[in-house]
């Protein structure tokens, strides 16, 4: 009799266990996920203002950029391209709607909104941009982001790629001159590798 007692008492002591452990895992999630949306807040208001100077606190030095067509390396390159967004753009703003974490990866989706003040990005000049994105960064065990990507809506996308043509309104890209946009990008991704 006594052994079945037991039994159910080892069930409990590791029910307790891992409820606890679950709860360990919650709250480290938790700060892992504030501590993701205040870096990325941070990124995002360097972008909007320029001002890179806290960008040491949440980039690491070795820091990589996986851009379309290239790679931006160190934290240097970073902060020249972050403070030279903010260069092309009249009242850019960037909203971060959500985020989340997954160990080493956060994700957040953010909301760009301005209005470019010169063709530099592929943007045409004076027309006001509303365009979504995913940022997926990785981070070390210091908390700091050492590699990022970024994935665009490809509506904003094709939008993006048929106001780069004259003459043409956003969303207007005939079959034919898409089919040669997508080939080029292909060639340019496959010398990549």
């Amino acid at each position: 009799m006594k052994k079945l007692f037991y039994v159910p008492a080892a069930f409990l002591l590791l029910l307790t266990s891992c409820k606890n452990a679950s709860k360990t895992e919650m709250s480290t999630s938790t700060t892992s996920m504030e501590s993701n949306k205040a870096n990325s807040k941070t990124v995002y208001s360097a972008i909007e203002t320029g001002d890179v100077g806290k960008l040491d606190s949440v980039i690491d030095v070795n820091f990589v950029d996986h851009m379309e067509g290239r790679e931006v390396k160190g934290i240097d390159s970073v902060k020249k391209m972050i403070g030279d967004i903010h260069n092309h753009f009249s009242n850019l703003k960037m909203d971060l709607i959500a985020n989340g974490t997954d160990g080493d990866y956060s994700m957040a989706l953010v909301r760009m909104t301005g209005t470019p003040t010169d063709g530099m990005m592929g943007f045409p000049a004076n027309k006001p941009i509303d365009m979504m994105s995913v940022d997926v960064v990785k981070t070390n065990s210091a908390g700091k982001a050492v590699e990022h990507w970024a994935f665009v809506d490809p509506q904003d996308m094709m939008n993006m790629m048929a106001n780069e043509h004259a003459g043409m309104m956003p969303g207007k890209m005939d079959d034919k001159m898409m089919d040669k946009k997508m080939d080029k990008m292909a060639m340019d991704s496959m010398k990549k590798k």
